[in-house]
């Protein structure tokens, strides 16, 4: 036979578990997220303005990469708020610049990228620049990028290809906040 306290503690630990299952499961739900998958980087073949030729996803030089992702000519100004905003340029952070062009420009490559490298006299800024001719809707379906205006994106990847987070648009403290933590391999 259980007395009146008995219940009452029994009640009270119940119900402390759930108050604390409550409170700390969305924060763990959270942490899984920050590391899931949200797409996948597909296998592409791709050279960077100094003519080096790059396997992707394999050949990203660390386990995170930092990639800044412009669908459009005129979003290479948006992604300039990145490089500037990280301080890309002076820090030993593993990232590209990859202007994603159809597949159908692809037969002009040779004239678009020595446009680009005419456009980019510094060889270390031409060493992280590479051009994907690729499908853009599929590229962009593949990393989870779903937005159909196909912007600038700044999205973290493994050397599995997997993203695993992305933000749209210029730079911003809260953008990066949501991006840079990725970059510490686990």
């Amino acid at each position: 036979m259980t007395t009146n306290f008995q219940r009452i503690r029994r009640s009270l630990v119940l119900s402390s578990f759930l108050l604390f299952t409550l409170t700390t499961a969305p924060s763990v739900a959270a942490e899984r997220n920050i590391t899931r998958s949200v797409g996948t980087f597909p296998a592409i073949k791709a050279e960077n303005l100094n003519e080096k030729t790059f396997n992707l996803p394999a050949d990203f030089p660390s386990d995170r990469t930092l990639l800044l992702l412009g669908f459009k000519r005129e979003e290479a100004d948006t992604l300039e708020t990145w490089i500037e905003g990280l301080n890309l340029k002076e820090k030993e952070v593993s990232w590209f610049e990859m202007p994603v062009i159809p597949s159908l420009y692809s037969i002009g490559g040779f004239f678009i990228d020595g446009a680009m490298r005419r456009g980019t006299p510094d060889l270390k800024m031409r060493e992280r620049i590479i051009t994907l001719y690729t499908d853009q809707k599929a590229f962009a379906s593949s990393m989870g990028i779903t937005d159909q205006t196909l912007g600038a994106y700044v999205a973290v990847v493994d050397r599995k290809g997997n993203n695993l987070r992305f933000v749209q648009g210029e730079f911003s403290k809260v953008k990066a906040l949501k991006i840079t933590g990725l970059l510490r391999s686990k």
